[in-house]
């Protein structure tokens, strides 16, 4: 992954940058999750070992997981994290009021 560090954004900006990052795990851990589940739905993991076979991953609980995942970074975090990094406010606490302020949150 490539660092790409604005001029304006220089040692600054580190919440949006790691909801950035956190999105790209979590869409390369989806996209991955593909494969664990075939790979654990048709037994070819018996032939390494036994181990696995006596306890086969849940995946309808890491799909669960990972739906219910998705759908809260895309629905919440995300605008939140975009209305966070366009607040005109230089103080942490008047970002945040800023924040809730026009994502419909808190109405003060």
């Amino acid at each position: 992954m490539a660092v790409v560090v604005l001029s304006d954004d220089k040692n600054q900006a580190y919440f949006p940058k790691f909801i950035v990052t956190f999105g790209f795990i979590q869409a390369f851990g989806t996209v991955l999750l593909l494969p664990l589940d075939i790979s654990n739905s048709d037994g070819s993991m018996c032939s390494f070992t036994t181990d696995f076979c006596d306890v086969p991953f849940d995946m309808e609980l890491f799909w669960t997981i990972m739906f219910w995942a998705n759908l809260v970074m895309l629905t919440i975090v995300i605008p939140f994290t975009m209305f966070y990094y366009e607040a005109d406010d230089f103080d942490f606490s008047g970002k945040f009021r800023f924040c809730f302020q026009i994502f419909g949150v808190v109405e003060v």
